[in-house]
């Protein structure tokens, strides 16, 4: 695991930026092969059913969850409740909302900061990725999506890390998703902001075997730092 330390250091994080023209259209700059792309989307995003307070705290790019050539955008609603959406970019400069998530009724006005997307179990299909702070250990922690590309839907969620929600809080700003050791295997790259120094911790995890779709998925915790440790690994 040193190897994963050290890659830390030097992993650099690509974001996907968005803001408003004078016309109020949304400028999404999104990377490619080729280089560094941006579309106006007219009138900004239309929003599904709006979570208790609507603030969009992050945005994020380039899944497919659908296979079907054409990349999505995904929001992560900051208001109280929190919310995720994913928008898929059916045409020049036009986006359509592809799906959302429930509210998930969090206690917190900062419920939904971050959303990322992976294939942490490795069969193929991709997940929409939902961190939601809360002390809630049902609701608070990570919330997996995965897509179905069969039945063309999202599978019902499945939630990790509501223990650590339910022992104290899970309060997450940054996550991160990764094959940073090089093993073939996704890692989840998190940092915990407990509500007291004892919580307030670094995570690495993976699936090591099965997925969700089974539910037989074997989700291993690969590192852990706590503020509180004498020495760092």
């Amino acid at each position: 695991m040193k190897k994963v330390l050290i890659l830390l250091l030097v992993f650099a994080a690509v974001t996907f930026a968005a803001k408003a023209d004078k016309d109020g259209d949304v400028m999404v700059t999104l990377p490619n092969e080729a280089g560094i792309d941006q579309i106006a989307l007219p009138g900004g995003f239309p929003i599904g059913t709006r979570a208790t307070t609507e603030i969009i705290r992050d945005v994020w790019g380039g899944s497919d969850f659908n296979g079907n050539g054409k990349k999505e955008i995904i929001l992560a609603s900051y208001g109280v409740g929190g919310k995720a959406y994913v928008y898929e970019i059916t045409d020049d400069n036009t986006a359509e909302l592809l799906f959302e998530t429930p509210d998930f009724g969090s206690e917190y006005t900062s419920a939904v900061r971050d959303v990322k997307w992976g294939d942490l179990d490795g069969n193929g299909e991709q997940e929409l990725l939902v961190s939601v702070n809360s002390a809630n250990g049902a609701k608070g922690g990570l919330w997996v999506f995965e897509y179905d590309t069969v039945g063309d839907s999202m599978r019902a969620p499945i939630q990790l890390f509501g223990d650590l929600a339910t022992a104290n809080r899970w309060y997450v700003e940054n996550m991160f998703v990764e094959d940073v050791d090089g093993d073939g295997i996704q890692e989840f790259m998190v940092g915990n902001n407990g509500s007291t120094n004892d919580y307030d911790e670094y995570l690495i995890y993976s699936v090591t075997s099965g997925t969700f779709a089974a539910g037989d998925y074997v989700w291993t915790e690969e590192f852990k730092h706590e503020r509180l440790d004498p020495t760092f690994p």
